[in-house]
């Protein structure tokens, strides 16, 4: 898990980079998005399915980096978001494929 949170961690400024630049959609395509940010949140989100399953939790130490970065994500993948269905693209066009948790692959 911590693995996947630093790799995010790191995907999610590289977003942002792109993102302040006002290049999402052009330098940094929606496929890097999928295979970058909303991948690593995937596996994270499994993991915590899994955990769940299992009784089993998650420590409060990475509990809290998750939560920091997900609301951080909140805000940054709402803009990308935008950014890349402007110009008719979307890193995210099969929602329904996805558990209900993973509500970074459900914004509108």
């Amino acid at each position: 898990m911590l693995k996947a949170l630093k790799k995010a961690e790191k995907s999610k400024k590289e977003v942002e980079h792109f993102l302040n630049k006002g290049e999402i959609g052009g330098t940094l395509t929606s496929a890097e998005v999928n295979a970058g940010i909303l991948y690593w949140r995937d596996q994270m989100g499994f993991v915590s399915l899994l955990l769940e399953e299992q009784n089993l939790e998650i420590s409060p130490n990475v509990k809290g980096k998750l939560e920091r970065l997900d609301t951080e994500l909140k805000t940054i993948l709402l803009e990308t978001l935008k950014a890349f269905r402007k110009v008719n693209d979307d890193p995210t066009p099969y929602p329904e494929r996805f558990p209900p948790s993973f509500w970074w692959r459900r914004i509108s």
